[in-house]
């Protein structure tokens, strides 16, 4: 028996998608033994130039993603072993 690979493609950015994947993947392994938060992005501009929706974007997008994912998870850690992995890309 190998290791056990699950994916799904979602958008980080949405709340209720990632909540909906949290327990995707607590229904299919019954705990999270990892979790990679590996999504972000940006957008080329001169610092200057960028605009406070610009600023929120990129927050939201490479930090705000990340906190939400890692409470939604939090719960379902169990600390100790490796078994299933949990990879956001």
């Amino acid at each position: 028996d190998g290791p056990v690979i699950w994916r799904s493609i979602f958008d980080v950015r949405d709340a209720d998608a990632s909540q909906a994947f949290v327990n995707e993947v607590v229904k299919r392994f019954s705990r999270i033994d990892v979790l990679v938060n590996n999504a972000g992005g940006t957008f080329v501009s001169d610092f200057a130039q960028v605009n406070e929706k610009g600023e929120a974007s990129l927050i939201a997008e490479n930090f705000t993603q990340v906190t939400r994912m890692t409470r939604l998870s939090l719960p379902h850690i169990q600390w100790g072993g490796l078994h299933h992995y949990c990879y956001l890309h």
